[in-house]
């Protein structure tokens, strides 16, 4: 009894061990047969077919190849999003290797850049490995993109932010991040730009106004700077007076007087003071005079450029002095270009040299790159001081929106970082 019982046993377990091999068989076939379907659509460019059928496995029945090629099937029908996800999250689930990952990865580098979009390749690029992410590092830092119309003049300074000023057909406007002209006010000149004022000069006298046009200030004649809330500066013979809006004058005059950049100014007379908007002194610096841009700001980055025979930085947080330098570019927060014997070099944050080498004008680095000139050229640098992108046309540095402007042609153009581009 007990051997029939064996037996029986044995013959249900035979049965059972064919049931499951000819089952893996039979399903080893199906998906053996349904790749090779998936495949031939794939290499007939047949993509969405081809999708259809690889979806009809399981996804532990995927080969990497098979994954590879939905991949590729996906970004050939412009899916980017889809086939963005699989290369930075099933590719490293199934184990892709790094060489045909990298190729496809960067396939949708260049086609995301070639389509102009631009949101969508930042995204991208910095979920990348750092292998790939350095191969493509300069490109990503350097490359920019032209915004709106042309203009015969630009005031461009980097505290110039989301609205700009420019020149065209012999009136100035104020421009927006686009490069298009913000409304149709013409002006005779435009002296500066702090929202929500603009400080113009039209029928021989100063204005201020507002984003409506409507004038919030007028002075007569044109001695005076751009508005910086609270005062205006205004030139005088006996030297310069900082007025409020209503024309009266709130301070003694000085030698020289700076805009005010949040609630700070910087003033000559007798010394250089830092001084708040009670013109009481915050503190004295050592120097003669001070370095301002063409809208008579001095304060960039909480520093001042002081003057003695030379020039030194004098930052207002820290209370620190840099080294003299026969002239040194406004700080923007990285990289400060100072020259000295006529060669323009970099110092960092903490005043220490970066590097040795020098070049015949360089302007300081912001958003990763310096701007240089040498040998009539224009190039952008990257923070090794190597040149990334040689430029067609005299260029400015990028503001914090990665916005600035080229000439090219004897016309001004605003550019924008391709980086910054996240519309």
């Amino acid at each position: 009894m007990r051997k029939i019982l064996n037996l029986a046993i044995l013959s249900i377990l035979l049965i059972i061990s064919a049931v499951v091999v000819l089952t893996y068989r039979n399903k080893s076939n199906y998906i053996v047969k349904q790749r090779n379907y998936a495949q031939a659509f794939y290499d007939k460019k047949l993509y969405k077919d081809a999708i259809k059928e690889f979806g009809k496995l399981n996804k532990e029945d995927l080969l990497k190849e098979d994954v590879l090629m939905i991949a590729e099937s996906y970004l050939a029908l412009e899916e980017f999003n889809t086939a963005i996800n699989m290369s930075i999250e099933d590719f490293d689930l199934y184990k892709i290797p790094r060489e045909k990952k990298h190729k496809i990865q960067e396939n949708i580098l260049k086609i995301l850049d070639n389509k102009e979009m631009y949101k969508e390749y930042n995204k991208f690029f910095l979920k990348l490995d750092e292998e790939l992410k350095s191969k493509y590092m300069d490109k990503y830092l350097s490359d920019y993109v032209v915004y709106g119309e042309s203009f015969d003049q630009i005031r461009y300074t980097l505290n110039d932010c989301k609205e700009y000023i420019g020149k065209k057909d012999d009136f100035w406007y104020l421009i927006t991040n686009k490069g298009k002209i913000k409304h149709s006010s013409k002006n005779e000149d435009i002296l500066g730009w702090n929202s929500p004022y603009l400080t113009v000069i039209n029928q021989g006298n100063t204005l201020v106004i507002d984003e409506k046009n409507d004038i919030r200030a007028h002075f007569d004649g044109v001695e005076y700077f751009s508005f910086q809330h609270p005062y205006i500066v205004k030139k005088t013979a006996s030297g310069q007076i900082y007025i409020d809006r209503s024309s009266i004058n709130k301070s003694k005059a000085y030698k020289k007087a700076s805009n005010f950049i949040e609630n700070k100014a910087v003033v000559v007379d007798n010394g250089v003071k830092l001084i708040d908007t009670n013109f009481s002194s915050i503190n004295s610096i050592e120097g003669q005079g001070i370095k301002v841009d063409d809208r008579n700001n001095a304060i960039y980055d909480n520093k001042v450029i002081v003057k003695s025979n030379k020039y030194k930085i004098y930052d207002i947080t820290k209370e620190k002095y840099s080294e003299e330098y026969d002239d040194i570019d406004f700080s923007y927060g990285q990289y400060i270009a100072v020259k000295n014997k006529n060669k323009w070099t970099y110092i960092d944050q903490d005043y220490k040299s970066v590097g040795d080498k020098g070049f015949s004008q360089a302007y300081s680095f912001s958003n990763d790159i310096g701007v240089i000139k040498e040998n009539g050229g224009y190039k952008i640098i990257n923070k090794n001081l190597k040149v990334i992108k040689e430029v067609e046309g005299e260029i400015y540095p990028f503001n914090e929106e990665g916005i600035s402007f080229i000439k090219k042609e004897d016309k001004y153009y605003m550019i924008r970082l391709k980086r910054f581009i996240n519309e």
